[in-house]
């Protein structure tokens, strides 16, 4: 400045951001059809007339035909301990997601400025303050479109046991369901009856309420 002991310094930029050219490619590929997902929980155990799981594919007791939710198509390489790609194997318990591209979707960019003042004092002595920011704009993040409905969990507890879960975990994990073949009847842990519509995974009350 003009006492030639002062300095002023600032900048200031606006930077755009690129996102992965995959993420085209993931929105149309990853739609919960074209691209197999099988989301596999360690629940069950290992044997092969269990609700597909975990267990069975470390295993390798998932078979074809036998085990309920594995699809007839999969074909299980049990020297990598996983399946064929090629071929479908099947969704598990848990329905698959997707990897789609918000409507409103807009390039992230970040503006990033600094602002130095520096001011002399005496022969050898210097004093500076700065100030830096940087502020992101919509930054690219996942986001769940298929939340799960915790109010339908508890309500399929309810129907299944006549009384509500004492946690949402036990509503999502607290019903079991027979393997046997669809028709067979079974009473749960209430000694409410019930018959299998598809092993390991639907079953309907014998009178008056919904399906499970």
């Amino acid at each position: 400045m003009g006492d030639s002991k002062t300095v002023i310094r600032g900048a200031a930029g606006l930077f755009y951001d690129h996102p992965l050219l995959a993420v085209a490619f993931n929105s149309d590929i990853g739609d919960g059809s074209q691209q197999q997902q099988s989301t596999l929980l360690p629940i069950g155990g290992p044997s092969p007339t269990g609700l597909f799981n975990a267990f069975q594919v470390f295993h390798g007791t998932a078979i074809p035909g036998v085990t309920p939710g594995l699809a007839a198509s999969a074909h299980y390489l049990s020297g990598f301990q996983r399946f064929d790609p090629s071929t479908f194997t099947g969704f598990g318990p848990i329905l698959p997601f997707t990897l789609h591209v918000g409507k409103d979707f807009e390039y992230p960019y970040a503006i990033q400025a600094n602002l130095t003042l520096e001011h002399q004092f005496g022969k050898d002595t210097v004093a500076s303050a700065s100030f830096i920011t940087v502020n992101a704009r919509h930054l690219g993040h996942p986001q769940d479109v298929n939340n799960v409905r915790s109010d339908r969990l508890v309500g399929n507890f309810q129907r299944f046991f006549g009384f509500a879960p004492s946690s949402l975990a036990a509503a999502a994990f607290g019903i079991s369901i027979p393997s046997t073949a669809s028709g067979t009847l079974f009473t749960n842990a209430v000694g409410r009856t019930f018959a299998v519509i598809i092993p390991g995974m639907i079953a309907a009350p014998i009178v008056g309420e919904r399906r499970i």
